[in-house]
Parts: C-alpha cells; sequence; structure tokens
C-alpha cells in the first residue's frame, strides 16, 4: 500500500471514530439537542427556574461559588436570586453542558474558573 493510500485509509477512519463518537454522545443525552434551542432568560428568579426544571441533575451536582453549597440549594431560596456569582455560574454551566461537558467536566471547569467557598 503507498504512503498515500495509507494516508487516506488513515484519515478515512479518524473521520469515522470522530462521527461515531459523535452520534454515541447525542444518543447518551438526547437532551442535548433541545438545550441548545433554548434562550436562557434573564438573571434572577427566571433564570433559577429555568435551570431547576431544564437541568436539574446538573446544579444539584455542582457546588455554588458564593456559598459552597449545591446551586440546586440557591435556585430553591438559599441565595438571593439578585446574587451575581450564582447567576454567572448558572450561565456557565448551561452553556457547557449544552456544549456536551460531561459533570466531572463542568465541576472542574467551575473549580478553575471561581474561587470555591469551604462548607
Amino acid at each position: 500500500m503507498s504512503l498515500r493510500a495509507r494516508f487516506f485509509a488513515l484519515a478515512g477512519c479518524l473521520i469515522l471514530s470522530a462521527g461515531a463518537g459523535y452520534l454515541y454522545f447525542e444518543r447518551a443525552d438526547p437532551r442535548l439537542a433541545h438545550l441548545r434551542s433554548l434562550e436562557l432568560p434573564e438573571d434572577g428568579l427566571p433564570l433559577f427556574r429555568f435551570l431547576l426544571r431544564e437541568i436539574p441533575d446538573v446544579v444539584d451536582s455542582v457546588p455554588c461559588s458564593c456559598c459552597g453549597e449545591m446551586l440546586s440549594a440557591c435556585y430553591e431560596g438559599k441565595c438571593p436570586p439578585t446574587c451575581k456569582p450564582c447567576n454567572d455560574e448558572g450561565r456557565d454551566i448551561f452553556a457547557w453542558f449544552s456544549q456536551g461537558k460531561s459533570l466531572a467536566e463542568i465541576n472542574r471547569l467551575v473549580v478553575e474558573k471561581y474561587i470555591l467557598k469551604k462548607r
């Protein structure tokens, strides 16, 4: 097999692998297509309610940067709707989750971007 043929065979395998991974990922969480079609509401209660409704498992698994509780607790009344860190972090985790990031990746990104308070 010529060098050129090997190159194209390898390139084809890589493209097929990437495509298969994308298709698997889309099947892994069917909400992604729906979430990508949504627009985030304004900050405050509308945003808190939206995140609790659309990605409850995510906000229940990510710590808040202002109080150290899970974001779901903040969105259920622990923090005021005017809390900038809760709003900013919620927008970020929605974007990251909609991009297909796992909960582990989202938690890592939260730790990198925000200074988390200890409980």
